[in-house]
């Protein structure tokens, strides 16, 4: 198979207002202040899920920056633009990982398969340029090829005994949030269903490892290796449709 496998830049800096619910806002208050990474998460599991597979899969990583603009060379939209074009060939599948918000604790150390992304860019975090979105006029959502629930069993049963362990869970998701992970998917699932350079595409939120409480190098690794082998394990099984059957 021909696979592209994604990853972000460490995130920014930046401030996020709340109001007195806890909710984002534009009016200045008390601020929640987040130190900028040295390195996201999301390339950890990128890196391991890319060589669990099989020799024999062509499979390329790329990284792409914390960026809202469309026209960013190393933005989004424009690393899967160069990428469908370069590549020559048609990616059978793209797998994209980003990094779950730190103070989002009711996704502590989950794995969240996104069946649906929403062109909404409504997050008011800014990018790695100190800028905030341009909202888009077009307010679609597209899903995920992969029906996520039967994914997120498949791969529960295949680590019953070791996600104990590792102290993980696996979830599917309908809510990508509202940043750049969310555009990503959304630009990401759009191909997949628009363009003929693009078989499939899943777009994976990952726990952010070194904000989640009782996070150590050790832990996080185990999960990371776990999650990456039964994951990769269970997509082996998924044949293309179009694919010659033995």
């Amino acid at each position: 198979m021909n696979i592209v496998i994604s990853y972000f830049t460490p995130f920014p800096k930046f401030d996020v207002y709340l109001d007195e619910n806890g909710e984002p806002t534009n009016v200045p208050t008390s601020k929640v202040h987040r130190k900028a990474q040295k390195r996201n998460g999301s390339r950890d599991v990128a890196e391991a899920v890319g060589e669990s597979f099989e020799r024999g899969n062509r499979v390329t990583l790329q990284e792409i920056d914390v960026l809202w603009s469309v026209e960013h060379p190393a933005g989004p939209q424009k690393i899967i633009d160069s990428t469908l074009q370069e590549m020559g060939e048609e990616i059978d599948l793209w797998l994209a990982f980003g990094e779950a918000g730190a103070t989002d604790h009711s996704t502590a150390y989950t794995f969240r398969l996104e069946s649906v992304a929403t062109n909404r860019r409504e997050a008011l975090a800014l990018d790695n340029n100190g800028e905030r979105p341009v909202l888009n006029d077009e307010d679609a959502s597209y899903r995920c090829k992969f029906n996520t629930e039967a994914l997120v069993a498949e791969i529960t049963s295949k680590l019953s005994w070791r996600s104990e362990v590792a102290n993980f869970s696996v979830q599917s998701s309908s809510d990508a949030g509202s940043y750049i992970c969310e555009s990503t998917a959304y630009e990401l699932y759009k191909r997949a269903a628009e363009d003929a350079r693009l078989y499939k595409s899943l777009f994976i939120h990952v726990p952010a490892f070194r904000d989640t409480p009782k996070s150590s190098p050790a832990r996080d690794s185990d999960a990371i290796k776990t999650f990456a082998e039964a994951f990769v394990g269970i997509l082996a099984t998924h044949r293309r449709e179009d694919e010659p059957k033995n």
